[in-house]
């Protein structure tokens, strides 16, 4: 190999390499971008649990509410019926 095409080789290595350094760090920003993306989601998801966890809590507790008046209100009617 010729000087020339020694230099022509060593420059085409170097821009390729420059290349991949920014691909690197391309790839890099977007993997912590996504990471980010997923941390929210999954923040988000944890709290819209908590929010049909207390959903479900609120509906047991008017369920046992409503029974409690059913069976009082069938112990007042009893008498009567």
């Amino acid at each position: 190999m010729n000087e020339n095409n020694k230099m022509n080789f060593e420059a085409s290595a170097e821009a390729i390499e420059g290349k991949l350094e920014n691909f690197a760090e391309v790839a890099d920003r977007r993997v912590a971008e996504f990471e980010q993306v997923v941390s929210r989601v999954i923040d988000r998801v944890e709290s819209i649990g908590q929010t049909v966890n207390r959903i479900f809590a609120r509906g047991k507790e008017q369920k046992e509410h409503l029974m409690e008046l059913k069976d009082k209100a069938s112990n007042t009617l009893s008498p009567m019926i």
